[in-house]
């Protein structure tokens, strides 16, 4: 099948999709089809939210990403094209494109294309009437995988340790001295991550060395198991030169195929009954292969199962070749590729052309605005919402929302809450916020926007209020009914007035935006970050 397309790749694939949905129109011959290609061969912010919209309309998981499934759903929808039927046509341009050859993609349907629809269809034993329809269109974009998987055999098992093994199974692995939690019954986080550390850095580690680190950082939470903030932590102390937090599949192939390793979060199914983590060491085109800390029978999963059960994957990559003394760099070279990084980050559709794996490597935090009410009275969802919201699920990063408010009762506040439930509540987004800046929203009418959300199953309420508005709020008396506030001041002193998240600058940095962009910081003595995104205890059921 075609390869996986997405955001800021560009070339001829990159023409086909635009050209067979529609975004790209063509009513006559193209006299320069190598301009033309070159023109609108870039997978642009536009594009990404086009798609969404396309994919939503045709049954597609709506993220803008032309992956397998979306080229079958193109596939699919393209017409048929013949000397007859859509002689002259962007489908015929793509259809070119995709035969290739000596063929010229100048969009008209003659006797050359349809020779070589033909030759096409006699390769692939399809009736030959040079016409492209279902068929044809079929094996054009589904027929022959670009990226094949890599040979079984090339990658290397690293050490399996079990976590009930001597001596360190019945050890204590608690962090309020329960002598009943042990490694054999809660330790699969400390062992699976031994498994990577004795094969990547010091063979010389055994889970419980890990274990003791855990319990020093306060990564063993009360009664299940391990923090996913664990992970980051090893990676930092043993300094891993890559590590990648993600949901993403393609990235943990990419993490095994370069001779790393990825522990895995798992929820209940083949695994366990409810959490569990294992270690990922190689993969083919039916199975995932992994060490289990608590078996030694579980030793392989097939790939549609395994990404259904997945939570998350905390990718280890083997140290790189190291530069001869006289030009190997000084200081720790790992400072950059970090999935998870130090800034909090808001954005919406001022930033529209986002490289969003940048801009996962330098984020601990996104928030993305869903929506706002217009002076005119509409209620809107942001333009770039889809596009950003689909890009980071994709990648397996959750963020929170917010939606800008202009509500001045109760009703029009209710309103608006429902709109900003509708256009986010598919994402599952870790926190949602009402953002407040206007004179003239009433304290009452912020009350009944978080009400409205809590009422409809939104978790993690709270408020961005402007500093300057916030007595006129009256926001203190209200401020108790949040599950959080938010507050934006831009000087080098935070709000006086208490708050968790402090926006400092609207005029800051980040990887994969060119633009200025606000970013935030975690403040006071209420929730810490690991709060705002979810990364709590991990329950370990196996």
């Amino acid at each position: 099948m075609l390869q996986t397309i997405r955001h800021q790749d560009s070339g001829p694939l990159v023409v086909v999709a635009k050209l067979l949905t529609g975004y790209c129109k063509v009513d006559g011959k193209i006299s320069d089809p190598d301009s033309y290609i070159k023109i609108n061969g870039v997978f642009d912010a536009q594009f990404v939210a086009f798609m969404v919209s396309w994919q939503t309309s045709h049954g597609c998981t709506p993220d803008g990403i032309i992956d397998p499934a979306t080229w079958a759903a193109i596939a699919k929808a393209a017409p048929t094209c013949s000397t007859g039927r859509n002689r002259i046509s962007g489908a015929t341009m793509a259809l070119q494109i995709l035969l290739g050859g000596n063929l010229v993609a100048d969009a008209i349907f003659g006797s050359r294309t349809k020779a070589a629809v033909s030759t096409f269809q006699d390769s692939h034993d399809l009736t030959m009437d040079g016409i492209c329809g279902p068929k044809t269109w079929n094996a054009l974009i589904m027929g022959a995988d670009v990226q094949p998987e890599p040979t079984p055999g090339t990658f290397v098992q690293p050490v399996d340790y079990k976590q009930a093994a001597k001596p360190w199974g019945p050890r204590m692995y608690s962090n309020h001295n329960d002598h009943s939690q042990t490694m054999a019954n809660s330790g699969c986080g400390p062992t699976a991550m031994a498994d990577v550390v004795a094969t990547l850095k010091d063979k010389g580690i055994n889970p419980y060395d890990l274990a003791e680190l855990s319990m020093q950082w306060g990564d063993r939470s009360y009664n299940s198991g391990t923090n996913w903030s664990f992970f980051k932590h090893i990676a930092e102390h043993f300094k891993f030169s890559k590590f990648i937090q993600t949901k993403s599949f393609d990235a943990l192939k990419a993490c095994l195929d370069a001779g790393g390793y990825v522990v895995c979060s798992m929820g209940a199914g083949y695994w366990t009954k409810g959490g569990h983590y294992i270690c990922a060491w190689k993969y083919d085109g039916t199975y995932v292969y992994c060490n289990d800390p608590a078996s030694s029978n579980r030793k392989k999963q097939k790939i549609a199962d395994f990404k259904k059960e997945s939570k998350q994957y905390f990718c280890f990559y083997p140290d790189p070749p190291k530069m001869k003394a006289s030009t190997e760099p000084d200081g720790d070279a790992c400072g950059s590729c970090w999935i998870r990084g130090e800034k909090i980050v808001d954005i919406s559709k001022y930033q529209p052309d986002v490289n969003y794996d940048d801009l996962i490597t330098d984020s601990a935090l996104i928030i993305l605005r869903a929506g706002y009410k217009g002076t005119a009275g509409g209620i809107n969802e942001d333009q770039c919402f889809k596009a950003h919201a689909g890009a980071l699920k994709q990648r397996g990063i959750r963020f929170g929302v917010y939606f800008y408010s202009i509500a001045t009762d109760e009703d029009k506040a209710k309103e608006e809450a429902r709109m900003f439930w509708k256009y986010a509540k598919d994402y599952n987004p870790l926190f949602w916020a009402g953002d407040f800046e206007k004179d003239s929203i009433t304290t009452g009418a912020i009350v009944a926007f978080v009400d409205e959300l809590r009422r409809l199953g939104a978790k993690k309420v709270g408020c961005y209020v402007a500093n300057h508005l916030y007595n006129k709020y009256d926001y203190a008396s209200i401020k108790s009914q949040m599950d959080f506030t938010w507050i934006p001041k831009y000087t080098k002193e935070p709000p006086v007035h208490e708050c968790d998240i402090w926006q400092f600058t609207s005029t800051g940095s980040v990887d994969g935006i060119s633009s200025n962009v606000d970013l935030n910081k975690i403040t006071g003595d209420g929730h810490t970050l690991a709060w705002f995104t979810d990364e709590s205890e991990h329950s370990e059921v196996v």
